[in-house]
């Protein structure tokens, strides 16, 4: 196995757990939201922490994507030639 396969191999990894974290922050959240009714006057800081953290997992993920789509039109501006014009 060269290098080369094992650094996109590692990269895939990390991608994956990032995905993974991601979810569990945003169930997280949704169960903290959920499940702080009954904590007492605690309660709607901790629903407002849920909802805070299930936000954040959705933006992480959405610039995620973002920087996923700058990348593949990067690729895409830079391997476009220009066609010389003749006279």
């Amino acid at each position: 196995m060269t290098s080369a396969n094992r650094q996109s191999d590692s990269v895939l990894t990390i991608k994956n757990l990032f995905h993974v974290a991601m979810l569990a922050f945003a169930l997280t959240g949704l169960f903290m939201a959920f499940s702080a009714e009954d904590l007492g006057s605690a309660g709607p800081v901790i629903i407002s922490l849920g909802i805070s953290l299930v936000f954040y997992a959705l933006i992480a993920e959405a610039l995620l994507g973002l920087l996923f789509l700058i990348k593949i039109m990067a690729d895409r501006m830079s391997s476009v030639k220009r066609v010389k014009e003749v006279d």
